[in-house]
């Protein structure tokens, strides 16, 4: 399955193989490889992460040296414990009663060395861990930025955020938490079972069918709570989209009142979430109930009736059985945490592998390898026979690709000179939006060029390219934050005198009534700009665009949704903006683009007729009847 299905939240469908009978003793070996090839992955964990940990394996290895010196310590004190137990119970003349006494403040000591030691090391791993996950987090936000438009066509941006948080904590669970752990758990059993086995052989002998139950416990359930993990991820993405829709769409919903409707729906998918919940729960609990039924038929009673029977014979001394149970204590630790580890990463790796697939997202639109700056760009815009259909199925493999069963654009071609005013029209879906796109290389063609100054797009350098753009969209939806940071966002080193000039050119100048915005450009916004009416709004995306004094102006059904007296304001401003820059306009409003230097009309994909406004009138075609219609928008 592909690296973006997986990262879309869609299952793969595995492929359909007639099961290989093996022998039990060749099924127990495959088991105990399959098993020892997971535990040594607890160790490091994904290689798409190790850069992410091994940037901090100084702290690594730090705090894995203070784990594993406290295990030293623990089997250290279950020895001394012995010798205690032995005296006390032996020791009643004073140099027995001294020697007791010497080996009690030595054993509470260490304890207490031993605790304050382990304590420090988890303080100063949760800091690092804050500084892993940020840095994570930080990654995935800028691969997400860096992502083509394609992607976000097939994934929702709301259900897409979430796991920017909620994955990131499962993956350091198996990337960071489990692997610095292993170490100590590792040498705790290994030293116990060595001790264990110097006091007695045949009960060390116990270990064997409790390490083998518990890895066969944690293989079973594990495989489970992974499966479990993808739906709750998937589930819980799904939720937090729907939950964000409603809160955007509120008003919307309260208008029509479909609130209850939305809420319904939104329900629906929380019961879902909390039927994956309660399964998860069942399964956990039927792990927790396995182990420790296991761990009581195959260590308790084996071990505690194996050693006193040893006991009542003659050997071992009290001491000793204080120890062998203490040493018992440490394998039995190693044992089940280690098979709790597999069953926690493999829960994990659901969350875990939708991270490593979005790294490995490449975008489609990037930097030819020999790309250059445009330098000046003068204006002149071409279309070649470009044609161009969004893909609406999902993509086999980790890069983006276009359809071409469904074309939007159909063998476009035109030609702008420098400075001129350029207008499209057409119904909804006549693919005017898209010329857009295809000139700002938010998509590139199927096939056809898109060409600046003679160059094509393909052949500038991005982030060079933008710097000549600027948008003014239908719904000037502004970043969150303050007026200011909506203008620096484009231009952050724009002094405050720029800021002003930029918002009286674009007749925004609400912004300076103390009365109205006593915060002035320090005003926040509100989400999307929601404490602005749709003109204000309007007027601080156009100030926002003369600020990056573009050469080349968007203008996507920019004054569709205003008043009157919003739309003459924000008409004037645009005049000003339009002035001596190359703008393609995309309208609705066919009284906006009168005086544009040529109108492109398109119907399903083709350009059917291009001119003036007067020549258009005259040829009495497409353009004539959309202005003349008795309901066509003026």
């Amino acid at each position: 399955a592909s690296a973006h299905t997986e990262a879309s939240g869609v299952t793969p469908v595995p492929s359909a193989e007639a099961p290989v009978r093996r022998s039990a003793p060749r099924r127990l070996l495959a088991h105990l490889a399959d098993g020892g090839r997971e535990v040594k992955s607890l160790f490091h964990g994904d290689d798409e992460i190790r850069p992410f940990v091994r940037a901090h394996k100084g702290q690594f290895w730090l705090g894995t040296a203070v784990l594993v010196a406290n295990a030293v310590v623990g089997v250290f004190m279950a020895q001394m414990m012995g010798h205690f137990t032995d005296l006390a119970v032996a020791g009643h003349t004073v140099t027995g009663a001294g020697a007791a006494m010497i080996l009690a403040t030595t054993a509470v000591l260490s304890l207490k060395v031993g605790e304050i030691a382990l304590n420090w090391s988890n303080l100063y791993l949760k800091r690092v861990t804050s500084v892993i996950v940020a840095d994570i987090r930080t990654h995935m936000a800028r691969k997400l930025s860096s992502l083509s438009m394609s992607y976000y066509n097939e994934n929702s941006a709301q259900g897409v955020a979430p796991r920017v948080v909620d994955d990131v904590n499962q993956l350091i669970t198996r990337n960071w938490n489990i692997p610095i752990q292993m170490p100590y758990v590792l040498v705790r059993g290994a030293l116990s079972l060595v001790m264990l086995a110097a006091l007695d052989w045949r009960i060390a002998l116990v270990v064997a069918p409790a390490a083998y139950a518990f890895s066969r416990i944690s293989s079973y359930f594990g495989k489970k709570l992974q499966a479990i993990s993808e739906a709750r991820q998937r589930e819980k993405a799904d939720v937090t989209a729907q939950l964000g829709e409603l809160l955007s769409m509120i008003e919307v919903h309260k208008v029509f009142g479909s609130e209850a409707a939305a809420a319904g729906r939104l329900e629906k998918s929380i019961q879902r979430l909390s039927e994956i919940a309660r399964v998860e729960f069942e399964v956990n609990a039927k792990n927790g109930l396995a182990v420790s039924t296991a761990g009581f038929f195959l260590v308790e009673l084996l071990f505690f009736g194996g050693s006193w029977a040893l006991f009542m014979l003659g050997w071992p001394s009290i001491g000793t059985i204080a120890a062998m149970q203490a040493y018992m204590g440490g394998v039995m630790f190693a044992i089940s945490t280690i098979a709790s580890n597999r069953t926690a990463s493999r829960e994990a790796k659901g969350a875990t592998q939708w991270v490593l697939n979005l790294f490995k997202l490449q975008a489609d639109i990037v930097d030819a390898p020999n790309a250059v700056d445009p330098g000046l760009i003068r204006g002149e815009i071409e279309f070649k026979d470009v044609h161009f259909g969004y893909s609406t199925d999902e993509f086999k493999d980790v890069h983006f690709g276009y359809s071409t069963d469904n074309p939007v654009l159909k063998g476009v071609s035109f030609k702008t000179l420098p400075g001129q005013t350029v207008a499209f029209v057409g119904g909804t879906g006549s693919g005017k939006s898209t010329i857009l796109r295809l000139l700002t290389r938010l998509y590139d063609p199927s096939s056809g060029s898109v060409s600046i100054d003679g160059r094509d797009v393909k052949s500038l350098k991005l982030a060079a390219l933008k710097k000549h753009l600027a948008i003014v969209p239908q719904d000037s939806a502004l970043f969150g934050g303050t007026i200011r940071e909506n203008l620096l966002a484009v231009e952050p080193e724009a002094g405050e005198a720029a800021l002003e000039a930029a918002l009286k050119s674009a007749n925004a100048n609400f912004v300076f009534d103390p009365a109205a915005f006593p915060l002035g450009l320090d005003t926040p916004v509100g989400d999307h700009g929601s404490v602005l009416s749709g003109g204000q709004r309007q007027r601080v995306a156009i100030a926002r665009a003369m600020l990056r004094d573009p050469d080349l102006l968007i203008l996507d059904e920019a004054t569709s949704a205003l008043d009157n007296e919003s739309e003459l304001a924000v008409q004037d401003a645009l005049k000003k903006l339009m002035k001596h820059r190359t703008t393609f306009v995309v309208a609705h409003r066919l009284t906006t683009i009168q005086g544009a230097d040529m109108i492109h009309v398109l119907d399903h994909g083709v350009i059917v007729e291009s001119g003036t406004h007067a020549e258009l009138m005259a040829k009495q075609g497409k353009y004539y009847r959309l202005w003349t219609a008795k309901d066509a928008p003026r």
